[in-house]
């Protein structure tokens, strides 16, 4: 899709915002099609989730599926964290079903899931992922266990 087609589809008023986010690489697989003179962006491209401000490590896991939830994309420089760190915090949520991927373009887009809005209106979002991940690991042992029986 080109740029018009993008800041119609989310309400960006600026165009200029949207080159800098492509400038600034927070829209993965954008491109400048030189004989068009235009810029080219994925058809399943999203806004990035400027709002990320987190910075202790439950209030990123909440940020992260919030950008979900708004359906921006989120990505670790949005949190000042390497590409290493932040795909932990996407494991545990994508183990923990807070959020799902899907690849487009071989970029990975990340949504909420139905579980993703009780999280974020959890009093405790860290101990909600916690039991999550427990009762997921729980199932999976108890599954292996039963398996070889």
């Amino acid at each position: 899709m080109n740029i018009r087609t993008f800041q119609k589809n989310f309400k960006i008023k600026h165009e200029e915002t949207i080159l800098a986010w492509i400038h600034d690489g927070l829209i993965p697989g954008a491109y400048f099609d030189k004989p068009k003179q235009t810029w080219v962006l994925p058809d399943a491209a999203r806004p990035p989730y400027t709002k990320a401000r987190a910075k202790n490590t439950s209030a990123i896991y909440v940020s992260i599926v919030r950008g979900c939830i708004d359906r921006y994309h989120v990505l670790p420089q949005l949190y000042h964290l390497s590409q290493q760190e932040f795909d932990v915090y996407i494991q545990q949520l994508l183990k923990a079903n807070l959020i799902s991927v899907v690849y487009h373009d071989q970029i990975a887009y990340y949504y909420a899931t139905p579980e993703s809005e009780a999280f974020i209106a959890s009093k405790n979002p860290l101990r909600y992922l916690e039991t999550l991940l427990g009762v997921a690991v729980k199932a999976a042992t108890e599954g292996t266990i039963k398996s070889m029986f």
